[in-house]
């Protein structure tokens, strides 16, 4: 909903014209952002950062945040504190507060105690565009087992299709974060979200 706004900054400190995209990928930083008709996506396929280190990082690999006519509808929770409370700070940055798929109840990486520290790959993952307006994204999630997140936003849909694959059986859990604003009813085909 910002980006007319940051636009018009940008060419008014850099003095180029500054047109808004209908997507990118970002590969080196891993982030994937798709607009069209109502929607706007960003998807984070990016690695923890700082040779590994990742001390701003949170697990959050595949975690996408969806706006509809400017409004923010699936949000990123944030972080919480730093320092103060570490509990909550892991809390905020574990795989449970991001909208992606966690695997047997477990963590992307294993949380520390130390606040700026989130040792974990360094690069993003590997992407493949599928078409004009989807993308798939994959990462290990396991000694044997791999996520692909697939994304496709057109001007009437958004899709988002998760496939892993590997042997045995295993648990697997999907979290959205509504924004704060955005109130959930159930109705006969499912459920409503009303903006």
């Amino acid at each position: 909903g910002r980006a007319d706004s940051l636009l018009r900054l940008a060419s008014a400190v850099l003095g180029e014209e500054f047109r808004p995209s209908a997507g990118a990928v970002y590969p080196e930083s891993g982030w994937w952002v798709r607009r069209a008709g109502d929607f706007a996506v960003a998807l984070d396929f990016g690695g923890v950062g700082l040779h590994g280190r990742g001390s701003h990082a949170h697990n959050d690999d595949f975690t996408f945040c969806l706006d509809w006519r400017e409004r923010t509808v699936i949000a990123d929770p944030g972080t919480f504190l730093y320092t103060s409370d570490r509990a909550a700070r892991n809390r905020f940055r574990s795989t449970f507060f991001h909208n992606t798929l966690a695997v047997d109840g477990r963590e992307q990486r294993e949380l520390s105690d130390e606040p700026f520290l989130l040792p974990g790959r360094d690069k993003a993952f590997p992407a493949t565009r599928l078409g004009e307006d989807a993308w798939a994204f994959r990462r290990q999630v396991g000694p044997a087992i791999t996520h692909r997140r697939e994304i496709s936003v057109r001007c009437e849909l958004v899709s988002i299709r998760d496939v892993v694959e590997g042997s045995g059986r295993h648990k697997l859990q999907w979290r959205f974060h509504l924004h704060p604003a955005v109130q959930p009813g159930v109705s006969p085909r499912g459920f409503t979200l009303v903006v």
